[in-house]
Parts: structure tokens; C-alpha cells; sequence
């Protein structure tokens, strides 16, 4: 097996709780997977369905460090992130994306 260099510039931590989106200033609100989270960014697991695009400007809602959901009052912050990344392709037969996101 080949080791590929990191090429992320902060280490990534793994993110196995709900995250919720607004994609575009819209009410409408997706929870989705994360994956992992780091410093300046998160990769997520989205619904294909989800309209983003590489360039997308989007909130990003986390829960807070000892929170178990970011809908609960006080547990969450909030954060905007572009889309630098979306892989339509390998979770496809999951009905996911995986989407990579840059914080603002």
C-alpha cells in the first residue's frame, strides 16, 4: 500500500455527529454526517439531492465540544464555509456526496 503526503495544512479529527446546513441563505436546513473536521475546514457526507456546487457559499452549524446535537439550545456555532470540494461519484450507491468545505 503507497502513503500519500498530507496535503492538509491542520490535522483533521474525526466528526461523527449530525451537522446541519443552510445552503444559499434558504430556510430550507439539511442535517447531514460528518466526517472530519479540522482548524480551517470539514469534509461532510451529504444528500446527492443537495444543490451544492464548488464555489457554494453555505452556514454551517457544528454542535460544540461535550454536545451531542447541534439543534439543542446553546450547543452549536455557527460558521460559513465555501465548497472547495464535491465527489458525487464515491458514495453514489449510498446516495451521498461528499462535500469538502473551507470556513470563512
Amino acid at each position: 500500500m503507497t502513503d500519500f503526503p498530507e496535503r492538509r495544512a491542520f490535522p483533521r479529527t474525526p466528526l461523527n455527529q449530525q451537522v446541519l446546513l443552510d445552503i444559499d441563505g434558504r430556510p430550507r436546513t439539511l442535517t447531514v454526517a460528518g466526517v472530519d473536521l479540522s482548524h480551517c475546514g470539514a469534509c461532510l457526507n451529504v444528500p446527492l439531492i443537495a444543490p451544492l456546487a464548488t464555489g457554494s457559499r453555505i452556514q454551517v452549524q457544528l454542535p460544540r465540544p461535550g454536545s451531542d446535537s447541534p439543534l439543542a439550545p446553546g450547543a452549536s456555532q455557527r460558521y460559513t464555509a465555501q465548497v472547495v470540494r464535491v465527489d458525487r461519484a464515491s458514495k453514489l450507491l449510498d446516495g451521498l456526496a461528499v462535500v469538502g468545505l473551507q470556513f470563512s
